[in-house]
């Protein structure tokens, strides 16, 4: 498994940690709310992490940036796909 592929399953367990959080408080309507009002900035910020990506990975980040980047740009990559292990 590569760096990327890595850093998605990654992103991917943290939704599904976040969310259950967020189903434990009732707070779903809220977050529903929150992500659809969102949801049109997602191909903004993926832009915006690939333009900070190169930077970021002198540091070593740039595998986790560009998951997320990859994540936020193709939805079938998203939550709804969530890895089991």
């Amino acid at each position: 498994m590569n760096g990327v592929e890595h850093w998605r399953r990654r992103w991917l367990r943290a939704h599904h940690a976040w969310q259950q959080r967020i189903e434990a408080a009732d707070l779903q309507y809220m977050a529903d709310a929150l992500g659809g009002a969102f949801k049109p900035l997602a191909p903004l910020a993926a832009q915006f992490l690939w333009l900070v990506e190169p930077g970021l990975a002198l540091l070593g980040g740039g595998d986790a940036v560009r998951a997320l980047a990859d994540l936020l740009l193709d939805p079938a990559q998203g939550p709804d796909h969530y890895p089991e292990s």
